[in-house]
């Protein structure tokens, strides 16, 4: 009897862990982690660590994105497009100041 409750218990861990795959996406932000209801029928995105992710990241995971937006996290898409700007104008501004190099006249 202890080893059928053991797989009873053991297929309805299983069976809980792949409900929430298929349901839920677990993302991990700057300040904090969160759990977003999934939006279609795919494993794919369980886990997100989005500290670092700039817009090309982001769209290269739509369903991510459209679940965090719907969850009322778009700001972490936002702060991910603004850094991105920031710094791409930064780099701009840098190239444009930096002195060229000048051949020496002798």
């Amino acid at each position: 009897m202890r080893r059928i409750m053991g797989f009873l218990l053991g297929a309805a861990c299983g069976a809980g862990a792949v409900w929430f795959s298929y349901t839920y996406h677990v993302v991990r932000t700057e300040s904090d982690w969160l759990v977003v209801a999934r939006r279609g029928n795919s494993a794919g995105d369980l886990f997100a660590d989005v500290r670092a992710w700039n817009a090309e990241d982001w769209q290269d995971h739509p369903r991510l994105s459209y679940a965090m937006v719907q969850a009322g996290h778009g700001n972490v898409l936002q702060a991910a497009a603004a850094g991105q700007l920031v710094d791409e104008l930064f780099g701009r501004w840098k190239k444009s100041t930096a002195t060229p190099a000048t051949p020496d006249r002798q």
